[in-house]
C-alpha cells in the first residue's frame, strides 16, 4: 500500500479528488506513491487533517440521488487535534485571529 492509498482508505475521502489529495501531499513534501509504512502515520494524519479542514469548507455534497453532509464542528475538531497531537504550525491557523484596534480616548 501507498501513502496515497492510504489516505484514499479512510471513506470520508471518497468523493475528494485524486488531484485534491495530491496537492496536499506535495504541500507538505510528501510522496505519495512511496511505500506506506508505520514511520509516516505522521504524514498520513496531517495530510489527512488538511483534507478534513477542506471539507469543512464544502461539507455538503450532492450528485442525482446521493447526498452527504458532514458535521463541520467534528471535522475541524478532528483536524484540530491532529495539529496538536504533532504539534503542527497549521494549528496557529485555526486560533482566533488577533485583531489590533487603535481607539484613541477623546478627552472631552
Amino acid at each position: 500500500m501507498t501513502i496515497l492509498e492510504a489516505i484514499q482508505a479512510n471513506p470520508l475521502f471518497s468523493m475528494v479528488t485524486l488531484e485534491h489529495i495530491n496537492s496536499k501531499l506535495i504541500g507538505r513534501i510528501i510522496d505519495g506513491a512511496a511505500n506506506y509504512t508505520e514511520n509516516d502515520l505522521q504524514s498520513v494524519e496531517l495530510v489527512s487533517a488538511d483534507l478534513y479542514l477542506d471539507i469543512a469548507l464544502l461539507p455538503e455534497f450532492k450528485e442525482g440521488q446521493l447526498s452527504i453532509k458532514y458535521n463541520v464542528s467534528d471535522l475541524k475538531a478532528r483536524a484540530k487535534s491532529i495539529y496538536t497531537k504533532y504539534d503542527d504550525a497549521k494549528l496557529s491557523e485555526m486560533g482566533p485571529k488577533i485583531i489590533n484596534v487603535n481607539v484613541n480616548a477623546i478627552n472631552a
